[in-house]
């Protein structure tokens, strides 16, 4: 898990004047690896690794060097330098480093950096901040990041002869300002024009004037139907910073006195003390505080129902009655209220938002699970509340169990880059159908779930990453996904992915 440190500070929001706030700021403690030529232009002449330990002071630095302890240094500092001299056979290699802050205790390890003593030089990063966008009165910066200090970055943009920027500088990361869009990459060199040696370009960025920005995503870790009074927290979340988030109710805009985040790439709305009045169908937006006055498309939208459990209780059948439902069926589950012109809800037992809410003419609503799949088993019940005031709403109805036959749908999974040097991470991607679930990776032709590192992308999705993979390392993967609680229900396993760990360090 990332370590961080909170530091109470109000940066990358924005809030309104008088808005009673909670902010933290997220400070990613990652250490950050650099080689250190003697000679810029003979790079692999008498290197020198520098470990940085970014935002913290370190007890000890380490440096490992293909998966394994190279080297350690005591020392309260902020950085640490490791020598390896010449670069020879002996000391080629991936190395990363870490630090320790506390006894015993050992920290986020950095990014590989490749030792090869070969031209080209390693290959920089090429990332845009704020996006990939040319936007009026937004400033678009592409932020080249290369692995050797004291170099010249070159800017390329595909039509261009030649480089549209340069940029020395004694870091090993610079930044370009860009006004048009095309497709760019970015080099590093020795800064002496005699020089021929240079790295390999990086991947191509493809910097585009958009429409309107990327919609975010609004998310809740409470249970969406609540009693009046109650409280509710909003997280709404982006790829960016410096931003102004708006929170919507039914496509209008509400005013939230209180807000927090610990990522400026993220806010929370709490709303608390909720009226009646207050379900309906809640989104998100943003924009930059500093750049173009456009809104970013809403996020997809999550239903809040508020019922205060006065009403009469409703009753609620399933047709088929069968005691498993064939996979593929359609299955209605009814609700019968006792009065017309409200709104019906339909509840799943561990889902924290209703699975549909309809607003029939009548006194009835039909819940419809079209082509149900295993993922629709589970015990249901619904209510139904008004949306005039008094805003009165029933208690939920007695449960009524839903089995359908089978296993979840398969899930996807695809390698992330798909031929992977050794020493370096290779990352398997698996993709379920069942938000929140458990994942597990398996070797083709396997049936013991492999041990590796996960990191979630999404509630649906995963990353496996196989850590300083080794040529045994490759071959064909399948992943599955699984409920957390019982009873247990599983995925169909995937169709095969295969990665290469391949090449040398030259």
């Amino acid at each position: 898990m990332a370590a961080r440190l909170t530091i109470l500070l109000l940066l990358g929001l924005w809030l309104d004047p008088g808005m009673e706030a909670e902010a933290g700021l997220v400070v990613d403690t990652t250490p950050r690896l650099w080689i250190e030529s003697e000679s810029p232009s003979s790079p692999w002449a008498n290197v020198t690794l520098q470990c940085l330990a970014t935002n913290t002071l370190a007890m000890k630095f380490q440096l490992l060097k293909d998966g394994k302890i190279f080297s350690s240094l005591s020392a309260l500092e902020t950085y640490a330098r490791f020598p390896l001299g010449p670069v020879t056979a002996d000391n080629k290699g991936i190395y990363r480093c870490r630090i320790q802050q506390a006894e015993n205790h050992w920290g986020l390890i950095s990014a590989p950096v490749e030792v090869t003593g070969a031209e080209p030089l390693p290959a920089p990063s090429l990332q845009a901040e704020p996006g990939p966008w040319i936007l009026h009165g937004l400033q678009t910066e592409l932020h080249c990041q290369g692995r050797l200090l004291g170099m010249t970055f070159d800017l390329y943009q595909e039509g261009e002869q030649g480089p549209v920027d340069s940029s020395h500088t004694p870091k090993p990361e610079t930044t370009f300002i860009i006004k048009s869009p095309g497709n760019y990459t970015c080099q590093y060199r020795p800064p002496t024009t005699a020089s021929r040696v240079r790295s390999a370009p990086s991947e191509t960025v493809h910097v585009v004037i958009p429409d309107s920005l990327p919609k975010p995503s609004l998310e809740s870790w409470v249970n969406l139907v609540i009693r009046p009074g109650g409280s509710v927290t909003f997280r709404c979340r982006t790829r960016f910073s410096g931003l102004e988030f708006k929170l919507l109710k039914d496509g209008e805009e509400v005013f939230v006195p209180m807000m927090s985040s610990t990522d400026p790439q993220l806010i929370d709305f709490h709303l608390k003390d909720l009226e009646p009045g207050a379900g309906g169908r809640y989104s998100c937006r943003y924009r930059f505080r500093e750049g173009p006055l456009i809104w970013s498309e809403d996020s997809e939208s999550l239903e809040l129902v508020l019922t205060t459990g006065t009403l009469d209780k409703p009753s609620l059948s399933v047709q088929p009655q069968d005691a498993v439902i064939s996979r593929g069926t359609n299955v209605t589950l009814q609700c019968l209220g006792a009065r017309p012109n409200v709104r019906f809800a339909l509840l799943k037992k561990g889902s924290r938002q209703p699975v549909q809410v309809l607003s029939p003419a009548g006194s009835r609503a039909d819940f419809v699970l079209s082509d149900a799949m295993a993922y629709d088993s589970g015990n249901y019940s619904c209510i139904y509340f008004e949306t005039v005031a008094p805003f009165a709403g029933s208690p939920a109805s007695e449960d009524v169990e839903v089995q359908v036959d089978g296993l979840f749908p398969k899930p996807t999974l695809h390698p992330l880059s798909p031929v992977v040097t050794p020493g370096k991470d290779a990352a398997l991607r698996c993709s379920g159908r069942v938000p929140n679930s458990n994942f597990q990776l398996f070797r083709d032709g396997e049936s013991t779930e492999l041990e590796v590192t996960h990191q979630r992308v999404s509630e649906y999705t995963v990353d496996f990453l196989l850590r300083n993979a080794k040529p045994q390392d490759g071959g064909r993967y399948r992943c599955r996904y699984l409920t957390w609680t019982k009873p247990i229900l599983t995925s169909e396993i995937s169709d095969p992915a295969e990665i290469s760990v391949t090449g040398k360090i030259l």
